[in-house]
């Protein structure tokens, strides 16, 4: 019997009154096997934030 799994990833992201954006995102890949899922926070909500935290999970993204 072969060691398998399921896992589902799903992300929900709610900006504070008064933005259009959320500062936090969620960034998962699957490659060679491996699922890679990568949670950023951009401290606050806006776009500023959006941007710093799309920035910094990307990075992550791309050094695994």
């Amino acid at each position: 019997m072969p060691n398998s799994f399921f896992i589902e990833i799903d992300s929900y992201s709610v900006s504070e009154e008064g933005n259009t954006v959320s500062g936090s995102v969620c960034m998962q890949r699957r490659k060679d096997g491996r699922s890679v899922v990568v949670l950023a926070n951009g401290a606050e909500s806006g776009v500023k934030s959006n941007i710093v935290s799309k920035v910094i999970a990307s990075m992550a993204m791309n050094y695994t």
